[in-house]
């Protein structure tokens, strides 16, 4: 048995260099049966002290993950060479655009030039997109977490800043993006994209989209002023919406067209915007809506379980918007409804969490490590009806979801399950 503090050091650099899911899981196993004491506050200790591999490869690296139906992920990763794992680097994913495509060859990639993004202060991702796996589908949510909890393991990476970008598709892909799976990113910094795409279902998009994600979200959003496919003055009624759900929305307006051109003198002003947004992993207060909970029913600390059959409200302010293009001008949704959806608003101030609901049944709270005092009742109100609990930290919540997360700032210490009365 492992009964030295060296032998579990082993064992927890183990699990922090896992990369999934299903390694940390055998690796927590394997852990608790050398004799791990498993209580919460010396695992909650060691998750925090994490530390990471110095002897780890730089430069350009190419690599690939391969899902569970087998599909072959490719991307590109640019780390410093003069990478020091004894501090932590924030990262950028860049999503490219063109994704009508077959799936990329050995050896090509859509960023031929990587020139201009190599830095000795960031890593840099390039992940792959095509006709079977465009932006805007469930298996690129699935593929851009899943890279990120591989590098995570790999690097010391600042989870709280953590940026997604890109152009064309790719800018609509990162529109997507935040409003499908905002949890692991600081900041969205869409190019010449159009979340207009989004509503058209000839392009294969997975799931209803809902601006109400957007709350307290940050996009830097650059569309060209003459840009045949998106002009700039097109994105305004959906960024009006997304600022009526609570997203902050930088306009930058280039002059030309469907190009980035004027990528060189913008690339100060991206740093600058990611650098202005850190994530806030637990936030004090948040909304999420879905109309699929088994696939995308969580958001940071909110999950919702379970939804009713009721219709939403038509017309819906969070999903109307004014098309002055057309003739006459009306209003119209601003994406598609294909089913009833469940939203929900969250809200924590010390020990209470108030809690507003639309056509949710069944919901989940995780508590945060540190964010509560467990000496105390955790007082939960959903739609003004106030309950009271005594919660105890649980080694069996933080190591839940430390295994499905991989994410060193994310920590649940406890969590809540309510049935909606109806």
């Amino acid at each position: 048995m492992f009964t030295t503090p060296r032998g579990f050091d082993a064992l927890w650099r183990e699990y922090n260099s896992a990369g999934t899911p299903a390694g940390r899981e055998t690796a927590w196993t394997l852990l608790k049966s050398e004799g791990w004491p498993a209580d919460y506050d010396s695992t909650l200790q060691r998750l925090r002290a994490r530390r990471y591999p110095s002897f780890v490869p730089t430069g350009e690296l190419h690599e690939e993950r391969v899902d569970q139906e087998g599909l072959h992920y490719p991307y590109t990763v640019l780390v410093p060479k003069t990478y020091d794992p004894k501090r932590s680097y924030p990262l950028r994913m860049i999503l490219h655009g063109s994704t009508r495509h077959s799936a990329w060859r050995d050896g090509v990639d859509h960023w031929r030039n990587k020139d201009p993004f190599r830095s000795a202060t960031m890593i840099t991702v390039f992940p792959a997109a095509w006709e079977d796996a465009m932006w805007w589908t469930q298996r690129q949510v699935d593929n851009l977490s899943a890279i990120l909890d591989l590098l995570r393991a790999r690097y010391h990476i600042d989870s709280n800043r953590c940026s997604l970008m890109g152009l064309s598709d790719g800018g609509t892909g990162t529109f997507y993006q935040a409003l499908r799976a905002p949890s692991p990113w600081a900041c969205f910094l869409p190019l010449i994209g159009h979340p207009w795409v989004l509503r058209n279902e000839r392009e294969g998009v997975s799931g209803d989209i809902f601006a109400a994600n957007l709350k307290g979200r940050a996009l830097m959003v650059v569309n060209g002023r003459d840009d045949p496919l998106y002009p700039a003055k097109a994105l305004k009624p959906y960024l009006d919406l997304f600022e009526r759900a609570g997203a902050t929305i930088d306009l930058k307006v280039e002059p030309g067209g469907h190009s980035v051109r004027w990528w060189p003198q913008e690339s100060q002003t991206f740093r600058e915007f990611r650098a202005a947004h850190s994530r806030d992993p637990l936030p004090d207060s948040l909304v999420w809506e879905t109309d699929d909970p088994q696939h995308n029913g969580r958001c940071s600390w909110v999950i919702i379980e379970s939804i009713g059959n009721e219709a939403a409200p038509d017309p819906d302010p969070l999903n109307t918007v004014l098309f002055p293009d057309l003739n006459p001008p009306r209003r119209a949704q601003a994406f598609p409804r294909h089913g009833p959806s469940g939203r929900l608003s969250a809200r924590r101030q010390g020990n209470t969490i108030t809690v507003t609901t639309r056509n949710v049944r069944r919901f989940k709270l995780l508590l945060g490590a540190g964010e509560f005092d467990f000496t105390r009742p955790i007082e939960v109100v959903v739609d003004g009806k106030s309950t009271q609990r005594r919660l105890k930290p649980s080694v069996q919540s933080l190591m839940k979801w430390s295994i499905r997360d991989g994410d060193p700032e994310l920590l649940i210490a406890a969590e809540i399950e309510y049935k909606v009365p109806h």
